[in-house]
């Protein structure tokens, strides 16, 4: 591993501590430092992991360390995200994954693999109930931390760990040990991250290396169409750090918006206590909040399956109920069922596509811009293309619109091609959308 890059740039073991060292003052320094850190692991915090009354087997040392480090530099990531937001807390840990695999090929993926594994204690932590949270060990009651989750997490899921595929009640004592290790790092990690933290003058986005998110929310896939395309202004075409958090905190606000919006009809619909009069009217209300916030998640667009598999699953609660309590009433059953089909057939023909849920207008502002519609339509593959010209093609309002989209493309293509750039796949593209390859 070549570590001469880090050398100038690493504080010594005495002065991480000293009040006078000079922290960087921006993002870029401070995660490049971190890094430099985290490798060498002969100085604070990274050092001090392990209380000296605490004995570990060889192997098992070696789980802890892995433990204690990674959790260190999981709550590193957290004060960024405490001070600066979830967003910026994501690139940050993505351009520290980034400068990992300059510094040693492939070393960015044990990164990844790390921290995932914290995260998944901390979500199993986050999810179990405070009940089971509280034991008696030796009749002194208690509350596990989350600490102990990583513990666990690292024993028992550690490909290196003794313990690997065995439950916690297989351990014995070593999981409480580990777990103070983690403790012990964490109480020693939090002095120091706080002075490099408060150093932070500001998160400037532009200074880092980051990557797309795997499923982009509707802005930041906007801001995919337009990198690097030949179909976009050539001002466009260049997509800053800045721009993508920016894009990903709207498409965070937008999510977090939404789940607020189902915890609250969840919460109207199972919080009922007598059936009202009016059920007919509440059920039917209910189903319409629904299928206008699964909707709107489609256009939202990220990471929102279990969001939407939550609606889903409530919908399908709702008309149940709505079909029980028309048992009796045939005439009710099919004007229901009639109604369903209808639904369904609008729901496939206007959210047929990425492309036809994103350039709706959500809370005053599409993700795609109108003068940018054709150009992002064109970035989509042939068969997102041909929905789009399906469903456009089976509503009569839509017929027009479609028709000027053709002229557009072609247009657009001609230009481009007009001025020696080239799009690869246009002529599938203009094929699935006017008919013709040019």
């Amino acid at each position: 591993m070549k570590l001469k890059f880090w050398k100038k740039s690493l504080p010594q073991r005495e002065a991480v501590h000293a009040v006078e060292f000079e922290w960087p003052v921006q993002i870029n320094q401070s995660i490049r430092l971190l890094l430099g850190m985290y490798v060498h692991r002969d100085i604070p915090p990274f050092s001090d992991w392990k209380p000296t009354d605490v004995e570990l087997d060889h192997q098992v040392e070696s789980v802890a360390q892995i433990a204690a480090n990674g959790y260190q530099l999981w709550v590193w990531f957290l004060m960024i995200r405490q001070k600066f937001g979830v967003a910026s807390s994501e690139m940050a840990r993505t351009a520290y994954c980034i400068h990992a695999d300059e510094l040693d090929k492939g070393l960015s993926d044990i990164f990844e693999t790390l921290l995932a594994a914290v995260d998944r204690a901390i979500s199993v932590y986050e999810a179990t109930p405070e009940e089971k949270l509280r034991i008696n060990p030796d009749g002194q009651s208690a509350e596990l931390m989350p600490e102990y989750f990583i513990a666990l997490e690292f024993l028992c899921n550690g490909a290196d760990s003794p313990f690997f595929g065995q439950n916690a009640q297989d351990i014995q004592d070593e999981d409480w040990k580990v777990t103070r290790c983690v403790q012990y790092a964490t109480k020693n990690a939090y002095p120091l991250f706080s002075k490099m933290i408060d150093a932070l003058s500001d998160f400037d986005a532009n200074s880092l290396d980051w990557k797309w998110r795997a499923q982009p929310g509707a802005f930041e896939r906007h801001l995919q169409r337009r990198y690097e395309n030949v179909l976009f202004a050539p001002y466009r075409r260049v997509v800053l750090g800045s721009e993508v958090l920016a894009a990903r905190m709207k498409d965070d606000a937008r999510i977090q918006r939404c789940a607020s919006e189902l915890s609250s009809i969840s919460q109207q619909f199972y919080g009922q206590g007598d059936f009202p009069p009016d059920w007919h009217h509440f059920l039917n209300g209910t189903r319409e909040r629904l299928d206008a916030l699964y909707e709107r998640l489609l256009c939202v667009g990220g990471d929102t399956s279990v969001l939407r598999q939550t609606i889903a699953n409530l919908r399908v609660k709702v008309m149940e109920l709505w079909r029980t309590m028309l048992q009796n009433d045939s005439d009710g059953l099919e004007t229901l069922e009639r109604a369903e089909m209808m639904q369904a057939g609008r729901h496939s023909t206007l959210f047929a596509s990425d492309w036809m849920c994103q350039q709706r207008e959500i809370e005053g502002e599409p993700a795609i811009p109108v003068d940018e519609l054709v150009q992002a339509l064109l970035t989509e593959t042939p068969d997102e293309i041909a929905k789009t010209v399906y469903a456009y093609s089976m509503e009569p309002s839509l017929h027009e619109s479609l028709e000027k989209m053709r002229d557009a493309a072609r247009q657009l293509v001609a230009d481009v091609r007009a001025s020696g750039n080239q799009v690869p796949g246009i002529k599938d593209k203009l094929r699935a959308l006017t008919g013709s390859e040019s």
